[in-house]
């Protein structure tokens, strides 16, 4: 791009104000649309002519094209600008789809052997007792326990010591109103029985979610005489169930 003399900026000067005063040439044609400004100047010396290049003037043969820009030199950028307010918060985003499921995890350490449960006995006894005349029936032995689950053993001996009566005794185990185990009817005659001699009775049984209270031994006689018992015992394991 050539640059112009005193003289030809002198022109170019004189013929923005007659453009601006309302001359035959467009302003919105000079510049051009890229702020060029194209101009003639005569070969043999003159005054500069200013043209509308986009509308078609060009210089002629004894004329050399000259063109210069308004726009002046890029200045230096600018000092970066403070940072301004954070925005509003957005709306939520909709929840995502489930992913899909994990793989299986490796089977853990055995855990350590835990201590053993807490057992609880209750337990009673009676050195000697007897029952009679015949017909008569009798609590042997009587254990109050709270409320729980419970397997119950208990034992006695009975003795007749008449060798000339026929004697039949039985006995009953029950936790309340639940009877647990009984015996059949045990023939004490002589001929079945020796005089002196103790018959062993053992009796047991279980109970789940009994609700507390005695737990019994009743025996009774019948036929014509009396019989003894001893050695009454009995033991009442508390446990957490029973299978």
């Amino acid at each position: 791009m050539k640059s112009l003399n005193p003289r030809v900026a002198l022109v170019v000067a004189a013929a923005s104000v007659v453009l601006a005063g309302g001359g035959a040439i467009a302003w919105s044609a000079i510049p051009s649309a890229d702020g060029t400004i194209y101009a003639c100047h005569p070969r043999g010396g003159g005054d500069l002519r200013v043209i509308d290049k986009e509308a078609g003037r060009r210089c002629t043969s004894f004329e050399t094209e000259l063109s210069f820009n308004q726009q002046g030199p890029q200045g230096p950028q600018g000092p970066i600008g403070p940072v301004g307010p954070a925005g509003p918060q957005g709306i939520q985003g909709p929840q995502g789809i489930q992913g899909p499921e994990g793989p299986k995890g490796d089977k853990g350490d055995k855990g350590d052997k835990g201590d053993p449960g807490a057992i609880t006995a209750y337990v009673a006894a009676v050195n000697a007792d007897s029952i009679g005349p015949a017909g008569a029936s009798k609590t042997v032995l009587s254990k109050t326990v709270p409320a729980g689950t419970y397997v119950i053993n208990a034992k006695l001996s009975m003795t007749n010591g008449d060798d000339d009566d026929i004697t039949f005794a039985s006995c009953s185990m029950s936790a309340g109103a639940t009877g647990l185990d009984s015996t059949p009817s045990i023939n004490l005659e002589e001929d079945a029985f020796n005089v002196g001699s103790d018959e062993v009775i053992a009796l047991q049984g279980a109970i789940a979610g009994f609700g507390g209270g005695a737990i019994t031994i009743t025996c009774g006689v019948t036929g014509s005489d009396r019989i003894d018992v001893s050695g009454i015992k009995l033991t009442a394991i508390k446990v957490a169930e029973v299978l």
